[in-house]
C-alpha cells in the first residue's frame, strides 16, 4: 500500500512539474509575441512616415499575423489607407521629390477603391 502511494506521490510531483513548465513555456510564447507585434508595427510606422506604402502595409500584416488580438497593426493599417486616400500625403517619384499628377492608372484604382 506505501509503494502505491509513494507511485501515486511521484507521479503527481512530475506532472505538477510538467504543468508549471508548460505555463511558464505559454508566458514566454505571449511576450515574444507581443514584443514582435510591437517590433512590426514600429517598422510599420516608419515606413510609412517615408511614403512607402508597400512595405508599411507588409509589416502591418505581419503584426496582425503574429498577435491576431493586438490592435496596433489595424490601427496602422487604417493610417495607410487614410494616407493613400487623403490629399494631405504627396505622391512622390523614386528620387523622393514630389510628383505634379498621379499617373490614370493609380488615379483609377483611387476611385476603385472609394478614396
Amino acid at each position: 500500500m506505501s509503494k502505491i502511494i509513494s507511485v501515486v506521490g511521484i507521479v503527481l510531483i512530475v506532472a505538477a512539474g510538467a504543468l508549471t513548465a508548460v505555463s511558464a513555456s505559454k508566458e514566454d510564447v505571449i511576450k515574444s509575441k507581443k514584443a514582435l507585434c510591437a517590433k512590426y508595427t514600429k517598422n510599420a510606422e516608419a515606413a510609412l512616415a517615408q511614403k512607402d506604402f508597400d512595405k508599411a502595409t507588409k509589416f502591418a500584416k505581419l503584426a496582425i499575423k503574429v498577435d491576431p488580438e493586438n490592435k496596433s497593426g489595424y490601427k496602422v493599417l487604417t493610417k495607410i489607407a487614410d494616407a493613400q486616400c487623403s490629399g494631405n500625403v504627396p505622391a512622390t517619384n523614386s528620387t523622393g521629390a514630389a510628383t505634379k499628377a498621379k499617373p490614370k492608372a493609380a488615379a483609377a484604382q483611387e476611385e476603385e477603391l472609394g478614396c
